[in-house]
């Protein structure tokens, strides 16, 4: 078995050292589309190479896990594993239960699996770059670019407290947070990923992907006095926001408005594809920032506001808000793609991948073509405003 386990690691560690070189030398040497579809079949194996390390290693675990968890039972003592089993936040007491377990498995995958995130990173990260740069032109764009992410710039505070502040839920939970003696919290987050860049018509346009969640975090109280929370977390805006710099003829202060009465009469975008679950995994912590606006137990009223601004906008079109800020304009397309657009799905051909990529382009571009009505709404808005403050 030794023997066995030493040979598999070998021919696993010079797997991994070949593709990590054909990563690098590939892009030197002017990688495309079919270099791409020959990565995406190469690191396969690499997964499920690196995926049999998990499955043992998680097997072992969780003989140990139960094992000591029916102790801790039963006989009443390994407080120190009790203690590890906190770490993680269970929700279920004092004892660890199967919430815990789950959590320490995913955490175990994440480590087991490293090596092959790292390439998936580098892969991933390439194929947007190479993918965006050859089809921006399509669309009579310039200066394509993938931007590093930077979550807590992304998205102004504002915007996110606007769009959480009016909802019924939310509100209510967070009036149950004042309370005297309440020991409920929550919190605000905006889940960015996929930062590009566009230059149209002399003018840079930003546009990312983004999930705003509120997450209502309910207190159990247990018996040695500590307290644990169950968080539910609901999603209230899931798209496509595209920040457009210095269109605004006028300067805004950080405001955001409510676009109502009937829109998308056609079928902007694609459906939601399906990744595998451990990919997805992997997907959902290497490909997203997250930026915490909101994280208290007695919050101020004052910076939520109550209501929305209602603007009508004409066209065909998926914005649900629009934003200002100083002369940039904010879109917030709707999409309910929960951070998929602009991937290279590994279950696909990489032809698929880069047609599903247009696509999720064309939304922006079609999105773009509406900021100019959107302007115009906004500024009428704005003059109607002073009129009546007159």
């Amino acid at each position: 078995m030794g023997i066995a386990f030493t040979i598999y690691t070998g021919a696993f560690m010079a797997y991994w050292i070949v593709t990590m070189g054909v990563l690098t030398v590939g892009p030197l040497l002017g990688g495309s589309q079919r270099f791409l579809e020959f990565m995406r079949n190469w690191i396969k194996p690499l997964f499920w190479m690196n995926f049999a390390y998990f499955i043992v290693l998680e097997i072992l675990f969780s003989l140990v896990y139960w094992i000591a968890l029916k102790l801790m039972v039963f006989v009443g003592f390994m407080s120190p594993v009790n203690s590890l089993f906190r770490f993680v936040r269970t929700a279920a007491g004092p004892d660890p239960d199967v919430l815990t377990w789950l959590a320490m498995s995913a955490l175990l995958f994440l480590i087991i699996m490293f090596p092959y995130i790292l390439v998936h990173i580098r892969l991933t990260k390439f194929f947007k770059r190479v993918v965006l740069i050859i089809l921006s032109p399509e669309f009579g764009v310039e200066k394509a670019k993938l931007v590093g992410q930077a979550p807590g710039k992304l998205l102004p505070k504002e915007f996110v407290i606007a769009i959480i502040g009016p909802q019924e839920k939310p509100r209510e939970w967070m009036k149950m947070c004042r309370e005297d003696g309440s020991k409920k919290k929550f919190e605000i987050s905006a889940r960015n990923s996929d930062h590009m860049r566009w230059k149209v018509a002399g003018q840079l346009v930003d546009f990312w992907e983004t999930q705003l969640t509120f997450n209502a975090k309910r207190p159990k109280k247990h018996s040695d006095g500590k307290i644990t929370y169950k968080d539910s977390v609901t999603t209230y805006f899931d798209g496509l926001i595209i920040r457009i710099k210095d269109v605004m003829p006028s300067e805004w202060d950080t405001e955001l408005i409510q676009v109502s009465g009937a829109r998308a009469k056609k079928r902007f975008h694609r459906y939601k594809h399906k990744q595998g679950f451990f990919i997805s995994l992997i997907e959902d912590i290497i490909n997203r920032g997250h930026a915490v606006h909101g994280n208290q137990r007695k919050p101020a009223f004052k910076d939520y506001p109550d209501a929305f601004t209602q603007i009508e906008l004409p066209g065909d079109h998926n914005i649900t808000y629009l934003g200002a800020r100083g002369t940039d304009l904010y879109l917030f397309v709707t999409t309910k793609l929960a951070g998929t657009m602009f991937d290279f799905n590994m279950n696909l051909p990489t032809q698929e991948s880069l047609d599903l990529f247009r696509e999720d382009l064309s939304l922006v571009k079609a999105h773009i073509d509406v900021s100019s009505a959107a302007v115009t709404a906004m500024e009428s808005l704005l003059a109607e405003t002073y009129q009546k403050s007159a």
